[in-house]
């Protein structure tokens, strides 16, 4: 199956499983060019390490994206370079690359494909533990879960600035910064 409808397809399941899904916008590129200085405005932290990202990069131990002044993402995700192009149906994709930001019934969902890695990721959205500048949440082999009883029960990573509400999420910059905690091995493909 060719990645682009590999993606499809697990959409398609998603919404024949009974919940309905709706591609996410993905943020505007802002105007001018990057700031030297990178200052994060959003972050997740687990396992001891951290991602970053504003609206113009994406930093962490196994992600460097940069936002291009054309929309484009360029540099360095799970081990491979890419030049991230987006889409108006809320996807980035490349040679090998095919990644959809969906909204999937109460859930957010990043799909999709980095060369032979399957991206299958879900955030549950919710009030989470309070925590200085953000809240903790249940981190669950790709799910991120934000519901109280859930962050109670084995809270596991941190959601600061931006990262933190998933109502109304910043895409892509959220889901790829996931994607470089999830994900630990470099892509092969």
């Amino acid at each position: 199956m060719r990645p682009p409808v590999a993606a499809a397809a697990a959409a398609l399941a998603l919404s024949c499983a009974g919940a309905s899904t709706q591609p996410l916008s993905l943020s505007a590129t802002p105007p001018g060019e990057p700031p030297e200085e990178y200052v994060p405005t959003g972050e997740i932290q687990t396992r001891g390490e951290s991602t970053s990202f504003n609206a113009w990069r994406v930093v962490g131990p196994r992600v460097n994206m940069t936002r291009r002044p054309d929309g484009t993402w360029a540099g360095t995700l799970v081990g491979r370079n890419y030049i991230l192009k987006p889409g108006a149906d809320g996807r980035l994709t490349a040679p090998g690359a095919d990644l959809h930001f969906l909204r999937w019934g109460k859930e957010l969902a990043v799909l999709g494909n980095l060369g032979d890695l399957k991206i299958r990721l879900r955030f549950r959205p919710g009030p989470g533990l309070p925590n200085p500048g953000g809240k903790v949440c249940r981190f669950n082999g790709n799910l991120i879960d934000c519901r109280v009883e859930e962050a109670r029960a084995q809270p596991g990573v941190r959601l600061r600035g931006e990262a933190a509400d998933l109502d109304q999420p910043v895409m892509p910059q959220l889901g790829l910064a996931l994607i470089a905690i999830t994900y630990l091995s470099p892509v092969d493909g």
